[in-house]
């Protein structure tokens, strides 16, 4: 009985292990994908309001980082034992839903100072002289008040 048990253990640790190292994988790769979005959200609306949400979307990244070149530095009986008692769920979800909770902030920003101008394009095109720059991010930050 206590072999099977230890049997079932083993290959918990395994198939726990296996899908760790994937996910981190995975994560390393979504990660370096989302990179030049943000950038390139960060170069068209070079708001305060983005960068403040880029800086934590970087320091989110950084602390994934850190866990997997944690998790990569363990030996692979521990990585088997931690995979155990400290599986996928428990050990990066939550950071990577901070990473995907901080690009949505940043692609909704983007997407409300692209609003912005396709209404001041318009105010142009109808014959108005249209916002200054100033009057513009005064518009996307009272737009944006409720959610910050």
């Amino acid at each position: 009985m206590a072999s099977a048990e230890s049997l079932t253990m083993l290959t918990k640790a395994t198939l726990n292990h296996e899908e760790l190292s994937s996910k981190i994988a995975q994560s390393f790769v979504d990660v370096g994908d989302l990179l030049p979005e943000m950038d390139m959200i960060t170069r068209l609306y070079p708001m305060k309001e983005i960068k403040v949400a880029l800086a934590k979307l970087y320091a989110q990244i950084l602390e994934f980082f850190m866990r997997a070149t944690k998790w990569y530095n363990r030996g692979r009986i521990a990585k088997r034992l931690v995979a155990i008692t400290k599986p996928w769920a428990l050990e990066f979800q939550d950071i990577l839903a901070r990473v995907n909770h901080y690009s949505a902030m940043i692609r909704n920003y983007a997407g409300a100072a692209s609003f912005a101008e396709l209404r001041e394009l318009r105010m142009i095109a109808l014959g108005g002289r249209g916002h200054s720059q100033v009057q513009l991010q005064h518009l996307f930050s009272k737009c944006l008040s409720p959610w910050l």
